[in-house]
């Protein structure tokens, strides 16, 4: 019995120990240096487990590959033996998916001990790293090679560079962000797109997080599918606004939507990884773009009041306008308190449907609302431009619609009579003559003339 039990013993250790070793090989494959030189002699290598290699010499290039089942967020991670007095960088490395396109990259300097890529959205499929040498090689330097994928992450998927392969995303709300991470690699000429829908009408901010480890400068771009002038739908670019290398997060200026619309986001620039959200309030009182132009009008309502802003220095924001004639109106702009931290500008015009200057430019600031007033036009539609002015502010404001009553400035005479409330009047008067006490007027009266005759006689 003892020797059967010293067996097993002897078998479950030689079990465990070739475990071990399965694992120890799968996770420290090295190069071959022969054939990895070349894409298509790629080493191979499991995600979630190693290869070591080293760059022989300044003309050296390394090529591994790995699959992916499903898309998530990758991250590819160089590990070497640092040199703290060392400068320079010591690899290059970039992450080419099945079709060799750059989908991320980044370098290690000489005295880090370990880099990550930017993380990245990858969907399902082969995947190639590249690795050569940086400002300086040093042929004694190994590294080891690893990659890891989130498959629960919110991300853009490449090749997202066109509109119909734009990656969708769900909108934010004020209590609950969904961040998106999106990458531009090195010396590529990448554009990220993204698309969301509108079911209601609102506002909207677009929010962009540099990464701290790898901040780049981006440009980001909205735009949406819409009528053009010709009746014949066309796209139409309506805000941009930029994100500097020195930037932890920037705010877009506020949008006002519609429902029932799909918008894009196209985001460009250069090396570097950011995370994109957008955040949705629903409201019925904001302009509504596309409505740069007098075919895209927000419709303004008599007594009606609505929200809007100037997305950068090119955006014109319209609005349609009926005027009844002989009727005088004020149309009011005025700077959002809540949201205008600084002193800006905004030029209000009028326009007929000719797109004849009726009245303006009036000019708004913050510290003074723009009132351009109405009156002597004939009944018809007429359009508010409201725009940037010499200091663009591009904070929230809000337009108003007043009707201030009969342009009797513009009236005849007839209509004068005509325009009075005559039955209103006789009664306002009769009530009046019922309290006049007549006894006591025709007494004073006939005193006064006794007074005057008296005098004359002297």
């Amino acid at each position: 019995m003892k020797k059967v039990k010293s067996f097993l013993a002897v078998i479950m250790a030689l079990i465990v120990s070739m475990s071990f070793a399965s694992v120890a090989f799968a996770a420290d494959v090295a190069e071959a240096d022969a054939t990895n030189g070349v894409v298509t002699g790629a080493d191979a290598f499991v995600v979630g487990d190693s290869v070591t290699g080293k760059i022989n010499s300044a003309e050296d290039v390394d090529y591994f590959t790995f699959t992916l089942a499903k898309a998530g967020l990758l991250t590819v991670t160089l590990e070497h033996a640092a040199k703290a007095e060392a400068i320079g960088t010591y690899f290059t490395v970039e992450i080419l998916d099945e079709t060799e396109k750059a989908v991320a990259s980044f370098t290690v300097a000489a005295n880090a001990a370990k880099v990550s890529s930017p993380a990245f959205g990858a969907a399902a499929g082969k995947y190639f790293v590249k690795i050569t040498k940086g400002s300086v090689v040093d042929t004694t330097v190994e590294y080891k090679l690893t990659a890891a994928v989130n498959e629960n992450a919110l991300c853009e998927y490449e090749s997202n560079d066109t509109r119909e392969k734009a990656t969708k995303i769900e909108l934010s709300s004020t209590v609950s962000l969904k961040k998106y991470t999106g990458t531009i690699p090195a010396g590529a000429t990448d554009v990220d797109y993204y698309k969301f829908s509108i079911a209601k009408p609102g506002y909207l901010y677009i929010f962009v997080e540099n990464d701290a480890n790898f901040k780049g400068s981006y440009a980001v771009e909205v735009e949406t599918y819409t009528e053009g002038n010709n009746g014949m739908a066309e796209w139409k670019k309506f805000g941009k606004f930029e994100v500097s290398k020195d930037d932890a997060t920037v705010k877009s200026p506020s949008i006002g939507v519609t429902g029932d619309s799909d918008y894009y986001i196209s985001v460009t620039g250069t090396e570097g990884g950011y995370n994109l959200y957008v955040v949705f309030v629903e409201d019925k009182q904001s302009e509504a773009e596309y409505n740069d132009a007098i075919a895209f009008a927000t419709e303004l309502s008599e007594g009606g009041l609505i929200y809007g802003s100037a997305f950068d220095k090119n955006d014109a924001d319209f609005y349609a306008i009926k005027v009844a004639e002989k009727t005088k109106y004020t149309v009011k702009v005025t700077a959002d308190p809540k949201t205008v931290t600084a002193d800006g500008q905004w030029k209000v015009t009028v326009f007929n449907a000719k797109n004849e200057v009726v009245t303006g430019p009036v000019s708004a600031t913050k510290a003074k609302a723009a009132e351009v007033a109405i009156a002597g036009l004939e009944a018809g539609t007429y359009y508010v431009k409201v725009e940037g002015g010499d200091i663009l502010n591009t904070n929230i404001y809000t337009i108003e619609f007043v009707n201030g009553g009969a342009d009797t400035d513009n009236m005849s005479f007839k209509e004068l009579l005509g325009n009075i409330k005559w039955k209103t009047f006789l009664d306002n008067f009769a009530g009046w003559i019922g309290q006049v006490n007549i006894g006591k007027i025709v007494k004073e009266v006939v005193a006064s003339i006794v007074a005057l005759f008296s005098s004359m006689g002297k």
